[in-house]
């Protein structure tokens, strides 16, 4: 995706196209790397994934192959065990509602705004691997 950009910009291209921020300017290789190695995700999804992994080019990695897998994969244990305790404890489900609602209300004011939403849906979409 990178041959639409002229000569001049291709070093920092995803910065200059806006893809990543100029905060995360350090990840520009990794993000080239990985955008290379997962050409059916658009850029914006794989600056968000290397966003959500905090510039872990690995974790990053990890998370698009599971996407991109398309075969059923068998259930983790440890996640089967983690969702039986949440289910099965009113508390922790409702600690664990908490504490995903503040990861998404962005400027902490106890309300989810529609930028916020949008940004919790795009999460939740990701995540059930509807993609």
């Amino acid at each position: 995706f990178f041959a639409a950009f002229p000569a001049s910009i291709k070093m920092a291209s995803p910065v200059a196209a806006g893809y990543l921020r100029p905060d995360e300017e350090e990840w520009s290789e990794l993000f080239s790397r990985l955008c290379t190695r997962f050409p059916t995700f658009p850029p914006e999804r794989v600056a968000s994934i290397l966003r959500e992994s905090d510039g872990h080019a690995g974790q990053a990695a990890a998370t698009l192959r599971d996407l991109s897998g398309t075969a059923m994969r068998a259930v983790d244990p440890d996640d089967a065990e983690h969702v039986r305790t949440l289910l099965s404890s009113p508390i922790m489900f409702k600690h664990a509602c908490k504490e995903q609602f503040r990861k998404f209300d962005a400027d902490g004011n106890g309300v989810l705004e529609w930028q916020e939403i949008l940004t919790l849906v795009n999460a939740l979409y990701s995540n059930f691997g509807l993609e």
